[in-house]
């Protein structure tokens, strides 16, 4: 979406970081039959939701209520793609108050979120015969490692899908995660 460059330029840094509790969603979106409640992930389903990205990512929230299959997903690596043709582009290089970047980066503002990156991405999995299946669009947002936690980044990205889908953009969750912090040479 944006250049590294552009990122770097545009990311604000927020100093403060208090954070809110709000209670858990007691009912999912819709009343699909795949759909349940969402609860915290535990340490473990975090740590393996982004099996097979690079730099192993941690999921912090999301605002799909979609089942997540802990044995499936550690089968099967999840791989990321560029986004290719997609409504979230021109949406996104729109300008203005109303712009759906500027209502983004107001949100993370209000809510005090000490964000590093937006972007989007098209996510899937490769199937036993090496075939990327079950591909869908994600607005992810990269936090600050233990800037954000459960109950507050729920609330942000539910917020982020309502902002896309009042721009009629339906089909693209937003998924809040951090970078697992590791030591390299």
């Amino acid at each position: 979406m944006d250049s590294e460059q552009d990122q770097e330029q545009s990311t604000p840094v927020l100093t403060t970081t208090d954070q809110i509790d709000l209670p858990l969603r007691e009912k999912p979106a819709d009343d699909n039959e795949d759909q349940i409640p969402i609860l915290e992930p535990s340490d473990y389903d975090a740590l393996m939701y982004y099996w097979g990205l690079p730099n192993n990512p941690e999921l912090v929230a999301r605002s799909s209520s979609q089942r997540w299959d802990v044995e499936e997903a550690t089968r099967l690596k999840k791989e990321m793609r560029f986004l290719g043709k997609h409504p979230l582009i021109q949406a996104w290089q729109n300008e203005g108050p109303a712009s759906l970047r500027n209502q983004i980066k107001q949100l993370l503002k209000r809510q005090l979120v000490r964000w590093q990156s937006v972007r989007a991405h098209r996510i899937g999995f490769r199937n036993d015969n090496k075939e990327l299946v079950r591909t869908e669009v994600i607005l992810f947002i990269t936090v600050r490692r233990g800037s954000l936690f459960w109950h507050k980044g729920r609330h942000v990205a539910i917020r982020c899908k309502e902002i896309l889908e009042k721009l009629g953009i339906m089909d693209v969750e937003c998924e809040i995660k951090q970078d697992c912090a590791y030591l390299g040479f």
